[in-house]
């Protein structure tokens, strides 16, 4: 291995590229929250549908896991959605 061919690159961070880091990285949470919404939004829906007309039972029936995980993950979202909007705004 030849060491004499090794570069070194210094980057200079200032507060403003900081500023614009933490913006996209709020966009990252805000996208995270609308796949987990739309994912929830689905399955509760599932659940509502499996509740009202269940087409066979089984073992967890009575629990009804897919409303109680859609109802969790559509509150999540709405939870990453309030945090994202909140730091947007400070």
């Amino acid at each position: 291995m030849n060491f004499t061919s090794l570069k070194i690159y210094v980057i200079n961070i200032d507060v403003v590229n900081i500023n614009l880091i933490v913006r996209n990285i709020m966009r990252l949470w805000q996208w995270v929250g609308s796949i987990v919404g739309v994912y929830g939004i689905i399955i509760l829906l599932s659940g509502v549908f499996y509740f009202i007309k269940p087409e066979h039972v089984t073992a967890t029936a009575e629990y009804n896991p897919s409303f109680w995980w859609g109802l969790f993950m559509t509150i999540f979202s709405l939870i990453l959605f309030y945090i994202s909007r909140k730091s947007k705004l400070e």
